[in-house]
């Protein structure tokens, strides 16, 4: 299935292209994705993913993509 990714923010692993439109697997989880693009548990935690083709809601790591997501990850930053 086809999704798009993008992601915001002072990344540390950029990808090629962004947004990039990205093949895979039917049932994958946004975790998995996550991995299969070089992010461990531990960093993808850091980040806060909204689905943009469904009004902004929010994606949890464990909840599996959707044929024509358009998934962005944003840079959870805080301060004191």
């Amino acid at each position: 299935m086809k999704i798009i990714f993008e992601t915001s923010g002072p990344m540390k692993k950029k990808l090629e292209k962004n947004p990039t439109e990205m093949d895979v697997p039917e049932g994958i989880t946004l975790l998995e994705l996550m991995q299969n693009i070089g992010w461990t548990e531990s960093e993808a935690k850091f980040m806060v993913y909204i689905r943009e083709n469904s009004g902004g809601s929010k994606v949890k790591l464990r909840e599996k993509l959707q044929e024509g997501d358009h998934i962005l990850a944003v840079l959870q930053v805080g301060g004191g």
